[in-house]
């Protein structure tokens, strides 16, 4: 049987099993139903002890081509209909009346009647199907129709101890299914009416119609419009929706708790039909429920303690930060972890790197390299070839004045430069030392550059928009150091003179030019925040050198961000 169980196949499993006209699979279909659901092993005993108390007057067949509650009615109606008609006619002797003067009144003589056995064998059978038409049609009824609510449409690491067969993205939920138990990891569930349930492993949950059941985990839930009057339900608690965003952690043992970020949440304590309080819990508020003592008091909001959306494809773990790391994506993360320090890409040919394999300039190869990183469109090397360089991979090409193609390093999240294999520099603006968690750069050395798929950003964070991209940039001051240590060149008075160490800076919209700027080592960085538009797909960075050669260009992105807003329902 697939999913889409309906709701009387456990009684006629049962019924046929009784009749001994049951097949192997439906034997094994009914021993999967049974094992580990206390329910429907009471419905069994009961349906045995009715089943036993008819077994003298007789049996009905359960035909298993019907699948609604009318077509059961109407079967079992027919039933008795054609028992009407089949049933042998039970006939009664008449009494002859002797002709007899008027005069004497003569009492007949009374006479044993022989009743046939087929009217008890009738009156049985319609007495049997009668108690069954009472099952189905008073019992069974009040069980709602089983129904597909919802879909899996991600998930990340997850590890599911049931079902035994884990469900797979695209798979239909369904209201009449056993609870899924998720082991690890984080599965993320939208309901047709739109609402969005991330749930993070260990947890143990069950969709309704208009809401889930959670035994034990935490969940995260986007209420849509749609989906007002939302409920999420514990053994303990229940959480009734009133256009939110909220947090539900339930614990094993009894405690609960409710973080609500937007709108607000109706919480009744207790058990379902027997609630002991309610209370309206606001936004940016949070509470937690002992059901052992009854006790609802206030804690503290953690705003970013819920998972509150996932991306397998670039393993992006979203929990409400409302920004995104460009120099985390540069070293192969989400944008929000991941990004491996150093980690970075190729420029000549689009492949990932984790390391400086040459300290000394090299010449670059022309044309747009792809980058297999959904978040990341490609790279390219400004001037490589002469004339124009593509910058997307849509085909927009610039112009850049000064760039020679000529090269060094990669591009990567990290600062650091490195002339020989014994003296790597870390790099800093405005006396802040990047390249560490704390302050994320990349860096991208004269004539690379690199451009970020807004539009695939997007689909991993619904519910946000990407409002503008904000960083510094500049040229290391600690240039000026390492030139001081330097011998004079050879025919150069005074040695390098650190004016000289100059670049371009080059930020793109779409192939347009947002921001162009020329900055030496003695100059301040200048701190950018570029508005962008919801149209605008491609974000490139570029680094060319200026007049000079690509001597001391260590140029970098410090603290390179997309700034998030939220988009209102």
């Amino acid at each position: 049987m697939d999913n889409r169980r309906e709701p009387f196949e456990f009684t006629e499993l049962v019924l046929l099993a009784l009749q001994g006209d049951i097949l192997p699979e439906q034997m094994e279909r009914l021993d999967g139903i049974l094992k580990g659901q206390v329910g429907k092993i009471r419905e069994y005993v009961d349906l045995m002890e009715l089943c036993t108390e008819l077994s003298p007057l007789g049996s009905v067949e359960i035909p298993s081509t019907l699948n609604d509650t009318a077509g059961r009615q109407d079967m079992l109606l027919h039933l008795l209909a054609e028992e009407e008609k089949t049933a042998p006619a039970v006939e009664i002797p008449r009494e002859e009346v002797l002709d007899e003067p008027a005069q004497k009144e003569v009492l007949p003589e009374k006479k044993k009647t022989k009743t046939s056995k087929f009217p008890l064998f009738w009156l049985a059978a319609n007495a049997a199907a009668i108690v069954l038409l009472i099952l189905f049609a008073k019992v069974l009824p009040h069980r709602p129709a089983a129904a597909d609510v919802a879909t899996l449409v991600d998930q990340l690491n997850a590890q599911w101890s049931r079902p035994a067969h884990p469900p797979e993205n695209g798979s239909r939920l369904w209201t009449d299914e056993e609870p899924l138990a998720l082991k690890e990891g984080i599965v993320k569930i939208r309901y047709d009416t739109g609402v969005e349930v991330v749930i993070e492993g260990p947890a143990c949950f069950a969709v309704h119609s208009s809401g889930m059941f959670v035994e034990y985990g935490r969940l995260y839930s986007r209420v849509s419009k749609t989906g007002l009057g939302f409920k999420v339900e514990t053994p303990y608690s229940q959480f009734l929706d009133h256009g939110t965003e909220f947090g539900v952690l339930a614990r094993k043992d009894g405690f609960s708790e409710l973080h609500v970020l937007e709108g607000t949440v109706e919480l009744f304590t207790g058990s379902r039909g027997q609630f002991k309080s309610r209370q309206i819990v606001p936004e940016k508020k949070a509470i937690q429920y002992q059901a052992g003592t009854g006790q609802v008091v206030s804690i503290p909001i953690q705003d970013e303690s819920f998972v509150r959306s996932i991306h397998s494809e670039s393993r992006m773990v979203w929990r409400g930060r409302m920004s995104l790391s460009l120099a985390d994506i540069v070293g192969g993360g989400s944008g929000f972890e991941g990004g491996l320090l150093n980690g970075g890409i190729e420029t000549t040919t689009g492949k990932p790197q984790n390391q400086l394999l040459n300290c000394y300039p090299f010449e670059g190869s022309a044309g747009y390299q792809k980058v297999d990183h959904p978040f990341i469109d490609g790279v390219f090397i400004p001037g490589a070839g002469g004339g124009k360089t593509p910058i997307t991979s849509e085909g927009q090409a610039v112009v850049f004045p000064h760039a020679s193609g000529r090269l060094w390093g990669y591009i990567f999240n990290g600062a650091f430069h490195q002339g020989t294999p014994n003296d790597r520099t870390p790099l800093q603006l405005g006396a802040v030392v990047y390249g560490t968690a704390e302050q994320p750069a990349i860096t991208i050395h004269s004539n690379q550059g690199i451009t970020f798929d807004l539009s695939e950003i997007r689909k991993s964070l619904p519910g946000l928009s990407i409002a503008a991209f904000h960083s510094l940039a500049g040229i290391s001051q600690t240039v000026q150091d390492a030139l001081k240590n330097r011998p004079a060149l050879p025919g150069a008075a005074g040695g390098f003179q650190a004016d000289r160490s100059k670049v371009e800076f080059w930020v793109f919209l779409d192939g347009k030019q947002a921001f162009h700027k020329e900055l030496s080592s003695r100059d301040e960085p200048v701190e950018l925040t570029i508005p962008i538009a919801e149209s605008v797909r491609f974000l490139t960075l570029a680094v060319t050198e200026s007049d000079d050669d690509i001597s001391y260009d260590w140029a970098l992105f410090g603290r390179p961000e997309l700034i998030l807003t939220r988009v209102r329902r």
